[in-house]
């Protein structure tokens, strides 16, 4: 299962480091990894494909603040 997550960011190595600071989090709802994509022109808008064992435990992760 993936929670797919999309959005534009500010600054997309500022967004990364605050992405890999969170990564506990992740961890606690079995996360065992991910993706990260970014547009070749617009490298500001990115994609994250983050790999989930279930839908339940997507779900819960997409609720965490």
């Amino acid at each position: 299962m993936f929670l797919v997550v999309q959005h534009t960011v500010r600054d997309d190595n500022a967004w990364k480091a605050v992405y890999d600071a969170h990564e506990s989090v992740r961890a606690r709802y079995g996360t065992p990894g991910h993706t990260i994509y970014r547009e070749a022109d617009k490298p500001n808008d990115v994609t994250v494909f983050n790999l989930l064992e279930s839908r339940a435990r997507a779900e819960e992760l997409a609720r965490d603040p």
